[in-house]
């Protein structure tokens, strides 16, 4: 499979459970999108109507309080990442990776010179972002299903709502910033993207996964700019070696948005691709964004 810790060639390779049981890690990879979504989603759900059943009966359980109640849709989506996406996830990656090489295979460590990587990838998603907002709007500019259209207005209605409803920033920033950050990179790049670059090969795993993190998040008029971001991300994995650079780069963008948000609830309202960027600044932002790649590329040495 991925790892053979056999030493000169007098030890036999080593699987893991998955490769022993004849599932290829494609397979246990598709699988695990489904079911790690659909787990996700139940857990939350769960968890919201369990606790509106504790508090005002099963006659409370309806669609108007669960809506009335940003906390507890925040803390029941916060619960559903955590035990859905990233406890499972990590419960799982047991079986997928090589016995002794688990946290080699998840890249739960700190890659090599971290003051340059760390700064590198800041820089990087920095940097990106005008290009990011070009593919917002082409992405805006395509032809959609009416359904794509209206759950991604209702979605982004209901954000707005959440974050401008009064909740404390420390509050929004954990929900928001620090468990999807770690949730859901554990899922994608730490597994997903493990399994896929096994599979497939580290640059088909790139878009591979990155284009199902941007299907993940269920907005049709942004699947671009988020699968970028999901490549983007990805790519500062695999060269760093670490899955550390973005959590954080992750956690960053989430939660400068709730910051922004929480101290000026106008731009709540205000989508960033609603119009096309003046082109000089794409322009910029492209020829920065490649020059960093190869940067991060020839100064980080991975060792995983």
């Amino acid at each position: 499979m991925q790892y053979d810790i056999s030493e000169a060639g007098t030890e036999p390779k080593q699987r893991s459970w998955f490769e022993r049981k004849g599932f290829p890690d494609w397979l246990v990879a598709v699988m695990w999108i489904v079911g790690g979504m659909v787990l996700f989603q139940a857990i939350g759900a769960t968890f919201m109507i369990g606790s509106i059943i504790l508090t005002e009966g099963v006659g409370g359980v309806t669609e108007q309080n669960m809506l009335s109640n940003p906390s507890l849709m925040l803390t029941g989506n916060s619960v559903g990442q955590i035990l859905g996406l990233a406890v499972a996830t990590m419960l799982l990656a047991k079986l997928a990776a090589v016995k002794g090489k688990y946290r080699a295979f998840m890249r739960f460590k700190m890659p090599e010179k971290p003051a340059i990587v760390f700064g590198l990838s800041f820089a990087l998603i920095f940097v990106a972002q005008p290009l990011v907002w070009f593919l917002g709007w082409f992405n805006q500019q395509l032809p959609m299903p009416e359904f794509a259209l209206d759950l991604a207005q209702s979605s982004a209605q209901l954000t707005a709502t959440i974050l401008t409803s009064g909740l404390a920033l420390w509050f929004l920033v954990l929900n928001i910033g620090v468990v999807p950050a770690v949730c859901e990179e554990i899922m994608f790049r730490s597994f997903l993207h493990r399994l896929f670059e096994n599979a497939l090969g580290i640059g088909a795993a790139l878009v591979v996964t990155g284009v199902v993190f941007g299907l993940f998040h269920l907005n049709l008029p942004q699947v671009i700019p988020l699968s970028a971001i999901g490549i983007l991300l990805g790519f500062l994995t695999v060269w760093s070696g670490s899955v550390y650079p973005a959590v954080m780069v992750h956690f960053l963008h989430n939660s400068g948005t709730v910051t922004a948000v929480h101290f000026r609830p106008e731009l709540a309202e205000m989508s960033e691709s609603a119009e096309m960027p003046e082109l000089w600044l794409v322009a910029s932002s492209l020829i920065l964004t490649v020059y960093l790649i190869y940067l991060f590329k020839r100064v980080v040495h991975p060792t995983a």
